[in-house]
């Protein structure tokens, strides 16, 4: 694949989501993976998160 990929997050206390998403809309992936909200859970746990959401999203990119 090539082209522009754009990435939405949600990111929360208790989850967070990773969409993929070309840039005519097409899913290309996602991910999910727990609380990535900093003030909740830390700025280390939350990156680590956010990272494995992320890596999901993107895995087949």
């Amino acid at each position: 694949m090539s082209g522009t990929v754009v990435v939405g997050l949600d990111v929360g206390g208790t989850s967070t989501r990773a969409a993929a998403l070309s840039l005519d809309g097409g899913r290309l992936g996602t991910g999910r993976a727990g609380g990535g909200n900093p003030t909740s859970h830390g700025a280390e746990r939350a990156a680590a998160e956010l990272l494995t959401a992320l890596r999901a999203a993107l895995a087949d990119v």
